[in-house]
């Protein structure tokens, strides 16, 4: 888009954020159970989603009150330091085209900065028809994305965006369909569209040469045949993965590659038109074969298990095809701890069955050679079997084998300053390293290091002193402990009281694939200083302003989140992505 379209391009993202921001309160509780149950609903936002739709991001019920009066006093401090973020990077904007001699609009642009910014208040967005009672839905008109928000005033609304372009000194282009306005801004090959629908607001990106029937269906005048109002999708959704209705969602894979392989109507046709792509050009051989790969990982799904005054739970899955999910489940292994709360600044962790991730890997090249890809799409990936083989030829040391996983824990870290490039100048965590046949580790070890055969570490928990030059001269009081089946190590004053309970640690059930824990305050206060750090000068180095407002959300952030833990399971529905946020109290 050119430049004059940059205005546009800042008001759209703006009103893009704070549509997806709006926390919900449904005015009709009962309307939204129907529509969850695939009964019609008649003015449910759901009635508007295609049943086909690929993808859908649904916001359809509130959190209960005291937990959006939680939201609400957070929200404020977000949205302010976001305030700052939009007025900072429009001054930057505004500089550029200065610099350019576009000095008219350079002063559009500042004019407008304020009443963009007075939007992102919780006094602004009621000010604007966002309440408590918006509600949201996200999804594809085909492939073309439409955000609908529901506004409690759809004039309060309209009413605030003749502002911003009264400020500017000029107004968004506009045009009609069916005799109902809209804005737009775009070039000959798409335009974004904007438009207040009653107490509606849609937002979509449609090609330029689509004509009013794309228009008519992404703004809601032609209502899809059938909706996912009337089915059970989101019913199912929440009763398999046990979903709040606050938001959940999914991207269906295989809807997508249908787009690529058959001929199309409507925006797609006219999308893939404008991308110099036809589907008849597809050889029916590829078409099975994209079909094959696509149904490997077929569904995307994500969604809120809790939300609550003290935490938000939520998970996101890859679907994965029955076989291939079964066979992922063997590739984790117990680790003490691991998947389990921790303390501390930092956790992370892994697990990993070395036998069960070859046999996996082999199962695949097995597969690949018994029925290879006959599509040039694949010729890469097929002609990688041979390398593959290779690779599963070359001699593994048998210890690799005893390798399980680690999980490691920094509890603090003292003396880093970022602003004079001074490391650390202590660090207290342990480590555990699981495996069978520690001893063998030990033993091995020790042909190399007499100082590590004079410990004697034995299999039997008990903590012992590592004493040697180098670490005492790096990181200080270190001390380690063995049993047969895990070793585990401390650094730092204290550290070795860690020891026992490390070894002794749950495994979790199952064991994830890969785990994380933060002091996600802690985290966010660092990144903080990290915006405040001086930065290389270039073309491209952000604004003194803009850095303080990056700074200003990142120190809105530590006053939010308490901790963030996320982890990565494979189960028999695919990889798991379970994440856990705790609020600060």
């Amino acid at each position: 888009m050119h430049k004059l379209n940059r205005l546009a391009a800042i008001v759209l993202g703006c009103l893009l954020t704070l549509g997806l921001s709006s926390c919900s309160k449904s005015e009709d509780e009962g309307e939204i159970s129907r529509a969850m149950s695939g009964l019609p609903a008649a003015g449910s936002l759901l009635a508007y989603v295609p049943a086909d739709t690929p993808y859908l991001l649904a916001n359809l019920e509130p959190p209960p009150d005291d937990v959006q009066d939680i939201l609400e006093k957070h929200a404020d401090t977000m949205l302010r330091a976001y305030q700052k973020l939009v007025r900072a990077v429009v001054a930057e904007n505004a500089a550029e085209l200065s610099s350019d001699g576009d000095d008219e609009r350079a002063e559009q642009l500042l004019a407008v900065a304020n009443p963009i910014a007075d939007l992102m208040t919780l006094d602004g967005l009621r000010g604007a028809g966002i309440g408590r009672e918006s509600t949201m839905v996200f999804y594809g008109a085909g492939l073309l994305p439409v955000l609908r928000v529901a506004l409690t005033d759809g004039e309060l609304f309209e009413q605030a965006l003749e502002r911003i372009e009264a400020d500017a000194g000029e107004a968004m282009e506009t045009d009609s369909v069916d005799g109902h306005s809209y804005r737009f801004a775009g070039d000959e090959k798409g335009r974004v569209v904007l438009a207040v629908m009653g107490d509606d607001l849609v937002i979509s990106l449609v090609p330029t040469a689509g004509g009013d029937d794309i228009l008519r269906s992404v703004l809601g005048l032609t209502l899809p045949a059938s909706s996912i109002a009337a089915t059970d999708t989101l019913a199912e959704l929440q009763r398999e993965y046990d979903f709040t209705p606050y938001y959940m969602g999914y991207v269906d894979v295989t809807r997508i590659a249908e787009v690529f392989l058959e001929e199309q109507h409507g925006g797609n046709a006219v999308l893939l038109r404008e991308m110099g792509y036809d589907p008849a050009t597809k050889s029916d051989v590829c078409k099975a074969e994209i079909r094959q790969v696509a149904a490997i990982m077929p569904r995307l799904v994500t969604g809120y298990r809790e939300f609550s005054e003290e935490r938000f739970v939520s998970n996101t899955v890859l679907e994965l095809r029955d076989d291939i999910a079964a066979d992922l489940t063997t590739l984790t292994a117990p680790v003490p701890g691991l998947g389990q709360p921790q303390s501390g600044l930092l956790a992370f962790g892994m697990s990993l069955n070395v036998l069960g991730a070859r046999e996996f890997y082999a199962a695949r090249l097995d597969a690949m050679e018994k029925d290879p890809f006959e599509c040039e799409h694949f010729a890469e990936l097929q002609a990688g079997v041979s390398k593959g083989r290779a690779v599963l030829d070359q001699p593994v040391p048998p210890v690799v084998y005893d390798f399980k996983g680690f999980l490691a824990v920094i509890e603090e870290i003292e003396g880093l300053d970022l602003a004079s490039e001074r490391p650390p100048t202590s660090m207290d965590l342990w480590l555990l390293l699981a495996m069978d046949n520690v001893q063998n580790l030990i033993a091995m070890g020790s042909m190399f290091s007499p100082e590590l055969a004079a410990l004697d570490l034995q299999p039997n928990g008990e903590i012992v002193a590592l004493q040697h030059p180098m670490l005492e001269a790096t990181v200080g009081t270190a001390f380690a402990a063995m049993t047969n089946a895990a070793l585990a190590i401390s650094m730092g004053e204290g550290m070795e009281a860690n020891l026992p309970g490390a070894l002794e640690g749950s495994p979790s059930d199952p064991s994830p694939f890969f785990s994380t824990e933060m002091d996600a305050s802690r985290y966010y206060s660092f990144m903080a200083e990290v915006m405040a750090m001086e930065a290389p000068e270039g073309e491209d180095a952000p604004s003194p302003e803009t850095k303080a407002a990056l700074q200003d959300v990142m120190n809105g952030l530590a006053q939010v989140l308490e901790r963030i833990r996320v982890d990565v399971h494979f189960t028999e529905r695919g990889i798991e992505m379970p994440s856990v946020a705790t609020l600060k109290e």
